[in-house]
């Protein structure tokens, strides 16, 4: 089985001048991605609209936000889809932060966020050193 480069969808251009019903399934995403990050959480988006939008069914949009949610979980090295929801709720607040002015506020929160999110790494790397000294085919020191 070959593997694939996971898609960076911060890295995709979004075309200006292709309808998007003809964007390709990662253009699609990436604007998908810069609308939960603008609206602040992806709860706050219609997916009909969207599916309206791209010429697509309802159900390929929740695919999109489900591929969206790994995409987050996999750059933040967490689980579950919390990781969309957190991520870009603490983005917009500290957009709404620099565009008031509250620059001390907005780099307190970026650095919070910044060091919770490396706490979580943490774990995962001690869960995964757990489960692999608990593996039955890990060899034990004699």
């Amino acid at each position: 089985m070959r593997e694939t480069t996971p898609t960076d969808y911060e890295a995709v251009s979004v075309p200006d001048e292709t309808p998007p019903s003809e964007y390709h399934w990662t253009a699609r995403r990436a604007e998908i991605l810069q609308k939960i990050e603008e609206k602040g959480h992806p709860s706050a988006l219609d997916q009909e609209a969207l599916a309206a939008r791209y010429g697509v069914t309802q159900s390929q949009i929740s695919r999109d936000m489900d591929a969206l949610a790994e995409h987050v979980r996999d750059r933040l090295h967490e689980r579950g889809h919390r990781a969309l929801v957190v991520d870009t709720v603490v983005q917009r607040c500290v957009r709404e932060l620099m565009n008031e002015g509250k620059y001390r506020a907005a780099a307190k929160t970026a650095l919070e966020w910044e060091e919770f999110a490396a706490s979580l790494t943490d774990l995962d790397d001690l869960h995964d050193r757990v489960a692999e000294l608990e593996s039955p085919n890990t060899p034990t020191e004699v």
